[in-house]
């Protein structure tokens, strides 16, 4: 689980989430009126210094009971939104990747180059831009 949380954090499946304004509100000295289009970034909020410990760091420890840093501030880890509007799919997404990652991994070592670093591109939703070239080595039976 820990994995999976780090690794969303760092690459949310949307970069950002829109959403309309219900009244007036002001956010660091700016009013912004009822009805108005915004964006709400998890790809910035999950890179914010003043909740994440080194947040450019691959850490997956950082969700564990003892560190909880997730649990700071209700709205700063939402890869799939938050609140009454959060992804209906979120449990399904989760159970799909942990059953796809149980049978890959029970067959399969992953490599990727050493030093390799992975350029993406965050939208419309997050995906490696060079095709993600890793070796998947059998396994012995």
């Amino acid at each position: 689980g820990f994995v999976m949380q780090e690794t969303l954090r760092m690459y949310p499946p949307v970069a950002v989430v829109p959403r309309r304004t219900v009244r007036e509100t002001e956010i660091f000295g700016y009013r912004i009126p009822a009805n108005t289009s915004i964006g709400i970034s998890p790809l910035m909020t999950h890179y914010l210094e003043e909740w994440w410990s080194e947040p450019t760091r691959f850490d997956p420890m950082r969700f564990s009971p003892e560190r909880a840093e997730h649990k700071k501030h209700f709205y700063q880890w939402l890869p799939f939104g938050g609140g009454s509007h959060k992804c209906i799919g979120l449990n399904f997404a989760e159970i799909q990747v942990k059953i796809v990652l149980f049978h890959l991994l029970k067959r399969y070592r992953i490599e990727a180059q050493p030093g390799y670093e992975m350029p993406y591109n965050p939208v419309p939703i997050s995906f490696p831009t060079d095709g993600l070239p890793l070796r998947f080595i059998p396994l012995a039976e």
